[in-house]
């Protein structure tokens, strides 16, 4: 019976891919209304207006199944505002665990439930930031509270 094994090297580059194509995916694919999968447009009126928990939008992806039983995520947050979102506080489920590191830069628990992301940092129009976990629950991540900061220049 031969055993297989997989280097951290290879689930690191697995990671890494579907953080891409999750990535790829955001920037090629226009953003559809629920009404019909129409792109969506924004009437000169509304142009700068923002609202920080609407216009973030969360995608994760399941990946790599490992042989401990614990599944790999990738998670990658894009703001399809027409100006920065700073502040951007993401509920994370009770006690978010991951059992791959996390870079405290970019997600950090800060209460039960409650997790800030890049550091409370800006994240500017079509920007994103992406981070992978891995874990034996699926945390349902969403946007709680983010603020609007000033149009880019």
């Amino acid at each position: 019976m031969a055993a297989t094994t997989c280097s951290v090297a290879a689930m690191g580059s697995f990671i890494t891919a579907v953080v891409l194509v999750a990535t790829f995916l955001l920037v090629v694919i226009p953003t559809a209304s629920a009404a019909g999968g129409a792109t969506t447009a924004v009437a000169p009126e509304d142009a700068g207006k923002c609202d920080g928990t609407k216009d973030l939008y969360v995608n994760q992806t399941a990946g790599y199944l490992r042989s401990d039983g614990a599944k790999e995520y990738g998670v990658v947050v894009t703001n399809q505002a027409a100006v920065p979102v700073t502040g951007i506080h993401l509920m994370c489920g009770y006690k978010f665990r991951s059992l791959l590191p996390v870079d405290p830069a970019v997600l950090v628990q800060v209460d039960h439930g409650d997790c800030l992301l890049a550091g409370g940092r800006a994240v500017p129009p079509g920007g994103n930031v992406s981070f992978a976990y891995a874990g034996y629950v699926r945390y349902d991540m969403s946007v709680v509270a983010a603020t609007c900061g000033e149009r880019a220049a």
